[in-house]
């Protein structure tokens, strides 16, 4: 597998610098402006900050606020999978009612 660009450890401690002394800008706004995936330069905030925290004596192991956001993470994806699903069903049942299908499909309205 290809690996994508590879930055110098200055570039690198540079953009994290960057990021953590702007808090009021977007973490996308400075990666656009250096060159950056949002998500890369992410990865070397994280990265960062977890380097921090250890060598403070706390290593982000609050295991309870861990899970917490392990789950509400899992909650999103759910409920992105369902905001998806619902939205392939109306696309279908828009495309049924503009070409006049006496099949329209049957939309189900999970209680809440």
């Amino acid at each position: 597998m290809a690996r994508g660009k590879q930055f110098p450890e200055e570039f690198k401690n540079d953009a994290v610098e960057l990021v953590l002394s702007s808090p009021e800008r977007p973490v996308a706004d400075i990666a656009r402006s250096l060159g950056v995936h949002k998500a890369t330069l992410g990865t070397w905030v994280e990265r960062e900050l977890g380097r921090r925290r250890k060598a403070a004596g706390n290593d982000g192991g609050d295991a309870a606020v861990s899970r917490e956001v392990e789950t509400l993470k899992a909650q999103v994806r759910e409920l992105d999978r369902l905001l998806s699903e619902r939205n392939h069903e109306l696309a279908h049942a828009r495309q049924a009612r503009q070409y006049g299908s006496p099949l329209l499909p049957v939309l189900r309205v999970d209680p809440v």
